[in-house]
């Protein structure tokens, strides 16, 4: 509940516009004089502050001088109430910071017209603030997988360097081996999370480091290319099948790649050896779309993950991983689709792709 604060020395007045907001829906307070009113705001943290111009003690100008000094009360909007003769007074209230000024005697629709113009603006710089901070912080975070990264680099040069030194059989060799190997794993979760946080907090304008995202490219061979890749990778090339149509979509060629090592890697690394993993690419002529689909035998139950359909909010795909995280984020960004199905046991990731008419 919105709460305001009124400091006005006129007990009447005061009464008045009290009882007023009350019946408005609003959490009030009220003060006789700025010294009190200033008390009140220490103490009553409020949301708007409606105040006279003219009070004994400490009067409106010399409150919004003081609480403008103090960082985390200058934000709080101030509408000053003033009669007509303390007019001169305003250009001074104006330049020490007050949002707005009602001039005595004032009516019901004006006091709340006035309230609700300050209180949307404020709301509004808010969430721009919000909004802002979100963003810097998120392209903070960005750069700190180059710093991991570069770190990770130099281990796996060590590594394979001493697996060179050594015999293949050697049991150092074999456990430098494994090492490797989940160096490798952590170097693209990390890999993943940069570009994961770049996807996901990017400006609705270009953002740069991102123009690889737009394109045109023939999908059929570039994603069986990609498929093989990761099967041998996971040591799964026969649990891998293939079912791929000839399309032509528009996205670039590193899009489709990422994808479909993104949803293979998910794929098999919650299989083990034996499940099938089924990779199929489908034209829809008369959507104009091209679906890609990867089904595989189903590891959550409906009560650990929720199904995730297209329009979903990006965060809730962290609790399948990043691979299926940066997956949505990048369909998004095409003004693609991502969803994940059940089906008879069965998990089935889908991105759809807008699709280009093939010339003949």
């Amino acid at each position: 509940m919105t709460r305001i604060l009124v400091i006005e020395d006129e007990k009447r007045v005061l009464e008045n516009i009290i009882e007023l907001l009350d019946a408005e829906g609003f959490e009030t307070c009220g003060a006789c004089d700025g010294e009190q009113g200033f008390q009140k705001i220490l103490s009553e943290h409020p949301d708007l502050i409606l105040c006279d111009v003219r009070m004994p003690r400490l009067d409106g100008l010399g409150l919004l001088a003081r609480i403008s000094k103090i960082q985390n009360l200058a934000h709080i909007p101030f509408i000053f109430l003033t009669a007509l003769s303390e007019r001169a007074d305003l250009r001074a209230a104006m330049e020490l910071g007050a949002d707005d000024y009602i001039t005595k005697p004032f009516g019901r629709k004006e006091l709340l017209d006035a309230i609700t113009r300050r209180l949307q603006k404020h709301d509004g710089l808010i969430q721009i603030v919000k909004r802002e901070t979100v963003l810097e912080n998120a392209w903070m975070a960005s750069r700190m997988p180059v710093e991991i990264e570069s770190a990770l680099t130099n281990t796996l040069n060590f590594l394979q360097t001493i697996e060179a030194q050594t015999g293949e059989e050697s049991p150092i060799a074999l456990a430098v081996h494994g090492l490797r190997n989940s160096a490798n794993q952590l170097a693209h979760a990390v890999q993943n999370y940069g570009l994961w946080l770049r996807l996901r907090f990017r400006p609705r304008e270009s953002t740069p480091g991102l123009e690889w995202l737009s394109g045109s490219e023939r999908v059929k061979l570039i994603i069986e290319e990609m498929a093989q890749a990761a099967a041998w990778q996971w040591h799964r090339v026969d649990d891998l099948e293939l079912n791929v149509d000839e399309a032509m979509v528009k996205v670039s060629l590193p899009v489709v790649q990422r994808i479909v090592e993104e949803l293979l890697i998910h794929a098999f690394s919650h299989t083990v050896q034996g499940d099938k993993v089924i990779l199929q690419g489908r034209q829809n002529a008369r959507r104009n779309t091209y679906a890609l689909e990867v089904t595989f035998p189903e590891v959550y139950s409906a009560e650990e993950v929720p199904i995730v359909a297209d329009g979903d909010d990006g965060e809730k795909m962290l609790h399948y991983g990043l691979s299926l995280a940066v997956v949505k984020e990048l369909a998004d960004a095409f003004a693609g689709q991502f969803a994940i199905l059940q089906n008879m046991g069965n998990l089935c990731c889908r991105v759809v792709f807008p699709m280009q008419i093939l010339e003949e």
